[in-house]
C-alpha cells in the first residue's frame, strides 16, 4: 500500500533567527508606515484647512467661522491625531498631535476641547517647539470663554518667553480688549495704541484705532 503524501504544508520548518529578525524588522517597518501615514493624513487636512483660510483672509472675509470645507478636514486632523495618540502612545509625533488637535479645536471655536489639548500638550511635552504659538491660543481660548484673567496669565507668559513673538501684535490686541471688557480703560488704551504705533500696517490696525477712541 503507497504510503500517503504529507502535503508541504505541514513540512513547514520553524523560522531560523535571521529570518525571524528580518520578519521582525519588517512588522516594524509596516507600523511605523503606518503611524507616518496617519501623520501624514492629519497634517494634510489641517494645510488644507488652513490654505482655505489664508485665502479667504486676502478676499478680507471674515475668518472666525470656518466654513464646512474648513470644518471637514479641522475634524479629519483631530480624527487621525486621535487614532496615533490612541494606537501608538508615546510616538514622538505625540506633541506634533496635541498641537494640531489643539489649534484645529481652536479654529472650531471649540475653546473648552482646544485648552484641554494644549493643557496636555504644556503639561507633557514642556520643551515643545510649539510653545511660543500654543501661549497664544491659550490666552485666546480663555479671552474667548470670557475668563480675561487666565487669557492675562498666557499673554505674560508669551511675553516673558517670546519677546519678539510674530504674536505680539495679536497679543496687545487681546490684551487690550481683555482690558476693554473689565473696562480698565488705561490698560486697554496703552494696549490699543502700542498695536497701532507699532503695527500701523497691520489690515486690523483701522479697527484697533477705533476701540481705542472708545478706551480713552
Amino acid at each position: 500500500m503507497p504510503r500517503a503524501r504529507i502535503t508541504p504544508c505541514l513540512l513547514r520548518r520553524p523560522l531560523r533567527l535571521p529570518e525571524l529578525a528580518i520578519a521582525a524588522l519588517l512588522l516594524a517597518g509596516l507600523s511605523g508606515c503606518a503611524r507616518f501615514n496617519t501623520y501624514y493624513n492629519a497634517e494634510k487636512a489641517f494645510s488644507d484647512a488652513e490654505h482655505v483660510r489664508e485665502e479667504r483672509i486676502k478676499t478680507g472675509d471674515d475668518v472666525t467661522k470656518a466654513t464646512n470645507v474648513q470644518a471637514e478636514d479641522y475634524r479629519r486632523t483631530i480624527q487621525k491625531c486621535r487614532k496615533l495618540l490612541e494606537n501608538y502612545p508615546g510616538h514622538s509625533l505625540s506633541d506634533d498631535c496635541l498641537f494640531l488637535m489643539g489649534k484645529s479645536h481652536h479654529r472650531l471655536q471649540e475653546y473648552n476641547a482646544s485648552i484641554e489639548q494644549l493643557d496636555l500638550l504644556f503639561t507633557n511635552f514642556p520643551a515643545t517647539p510649539y510653545a511660543e504659538e500654543a501661549l497664544f491660543l491659550q490666552a485666546a481660548n480663555h479671552m474667548f470663554n470670557g475668563n480675561v484673567d487666565r487669557s492675562n496669565d498666557y499673554l505674560e507668559q508669551l511675553r516673558d518667553r517670546f519677546p519678539e513673538s510674530r504674536f505680539q501684535a495679536e497679543a496687545l490686541r487681546v490684551r487690550g480688549e481683555n482690558a476693554f471688557a473689565l473696562e480698565r480703560w488705561e490698560t486697554a488704551s496703552e494696549s490699543y495704541a502700542a498695536f497701532v504705533d507699532t503695527h500701523p500696517d497691520d489690515e486690523r490696525a483701522g479697527e484697533v484705532g477705533l476701540d481705542l477712541g472708545q478706551a480713552l
